[in-house]
């Protein structure tokens, strides 16, 4: 996936990943499990920011050190990049043990876009378009392998502007 600048922070918490004996390596797989709250009020700092939470599973062991990448749907420019932490032992990456887990993370201060913004290009990969007044977000993650996810995308969340 392409690097651009960050213009928000996210922050990932690593929730409960297991450990199992397994198969064959592959890319991970991602899904959004939940997501808060249904409506942002843009311009509001206490009442513009999406938590995602983010289920996880990779059969090699190897998506910690990897990278997550969260886009805004009404913007092309509005691509996050962050760091997963590690959420699996040592052991279980050398002998390359699948796991699954859940991550959060939270997208602070979602802001206004122009009306000439780009729809961002894994949501039109994924045939995601968000409406006059929504937010979508999709989420796409990449082991240390370099291996990339799927892609998931959230829910709408109704947008209201503050005057």
């Amino acid at each position: 996936m392409p690097d651009f600048p960050l213009v928000n922070r996210l922050c990932l918490l690593l929730a409960v990943g297991t450990a199992a004996c397994g198969a064959d390596p592959a890319p991970p797989s991602l899904s959004i499990i939940a997501q808060a709250p249904e409506m942002l009020t843009i311009g509001s700092d206490t009442e513009d920011d999406v938590t995602l939470r983010l289920g996880y599973e990779d059969e090699d062991g190897d998506v910690g050190g990897g990278v997550i990448f969260i886009v805004d749907c009404r913007d092309d420019s509005r691509v996050i990049e962050a760091p997963i932490p590690t959420v699996a032992s040592a052991e279980v990456v050398e002998n390359e043990q699948p796991l699954s887990g859940e991550l959060i993370a939270l997208v602070p201060d979602i802001p206004s876009v122009a009306d000439d913004a780009t729809p961002a290009a894994l949501c039109n990969e994924l045939d995601v378009v968000a409406t006059e007044g929504e937010l979508v977000m999709c989420a796409r993650m990449q082991d240390s392998a370099g291996n990339e996810s799927n892609g998931a995308c959230s829910a709408p969340f109704t947008l209201i502007t503050q005057e």
